[in-house]
């Protein structure tokens, strides 16, 4: 097997046995076994390529890494890459729908945690969403969007 093919099996599997694990908390859930759900909107699965944009810390250049949705919401976007993050960092996702142009999902982390395989699952609450990137080669223009919306975040909290 191709090592290209062997890379998309195993980030296959391992979002499939997410999804287990996931619909698993789900029932029990509903069950009144454990806890409730803080979630805003639904989730929906979404297993698309995309390409993840974040500003290297120390450099301060825009870097591109490859990752895989795993699912959507109103609110946000889940994905999986090979890199850990820290929460409050800005990201920016670059998909291409089937029937669309690209579409760039831009915002902060909310979560980061190691799955497998090398993977990390990042959820990402929207800040912006745009046919354009926002993350161009200025990573100026990306760290002042990522203060804006972190005094935004903090306002709220704030008010809230």
């Amino acid at each position: 097997m191709p090592h290209h093919d062997l890379e998309n099996w195993s980030i296959a599997s391992l979002l499939d046995e997410l999804d287990e694990v996931s619909s698993a908390e789900n029932r029990k859930r509903e069950e009144g076994i454990h806890g409730t759900c803080r979630r805003r909107h639904g989730r929906h699965a979404c297993r698309r390529d995309c390409k993840v944009r974040y500003v290297a810390p120390g450099c301060g250049s825009i870097v591109c890494l490859e990752g895989r949705m795993r699912n959507l919401s109103q609110g946000g976007v889940s994905v999986l890459v090979r890199r850990s993050f820290v929460p409050g960092e800005a990201l920016e996702v670059e998909v291409t729908p089937p029937i669309n142009n690209k579409t760039f999902l831009a915002g902060l982390i909310r979560f980061c945690r190691y799955v497998g395989n090398g993977y990390y699952e990042v959820g990402i609450e929207f800040k912006a969403v745009s046919s354009r990137t926002l993350f161009t080669s200025d990573p100026f223009q990306a760290k002042r969007l990522a203060t804006t919306w972190k005094e935004q975040d903090l306002d709220h909290t704030l008010d809230g």
